[in-house]
């Protein structure tokens, strides 16, 4: 049986080693992915719920989550946890925007982030989920 966790998408720099590593030593499980399309292969069971970076929307990643969003329960949404730069970068902050009109349970939160921030999202998001 495969085990419920947490996806991590953050390809630029060491945010999906840090964040996996916080969340499984902090008793969640989580597992770093290389691109948000790479949900669509899993069943909606497997995920408690997808924390990436607004890079991680830079390609096809953003009609990869709108599909991804569309595949879960009726009953239940998949809980979003975006990093995002987006006071700093213009692009990015309309991406954040969009991400938060177009999808409900979205958690946006600033990088840098404190630690606690990120685990008090992750334990909302985990509860919610279940």
């Amino acid at each position: 049986m495969v085990t419920s966790r947490f996806l991590v998408v953050a390809p630029v720099g060491r945010d999906e080693e840090l964040i996996c590593a916080l969340l499984n030593a902090s008793g969640f499980a989580a597992q770093r992915l290389a691109t948000i399309r790479a949900l669509e292969k899993l069943e909606s069971s497997e995920i408690l719920g997808l924390i990436f970076t607004d890079e991680a929307l830079a390609t096809d990643g953003f009609e990869a989550l709108r599909i991804v969003a569309e595949l879960q329960p009726v009953w239940s949404d998949l809980p979003l946890l975006l990093l995002t730069s987006g006071g700093s970068i213009p692009r990015y902050g309309a991406i954040a925007t969009q991400v938060r009109v177009e999808f409900r349970s979205v958690f946006l939160l600033d990088r840098p982030m404190r630690q606690e921030l990120l685990l008090s999202a992750v334990q909302v998001a985990y509860n919610s989920r279940l």
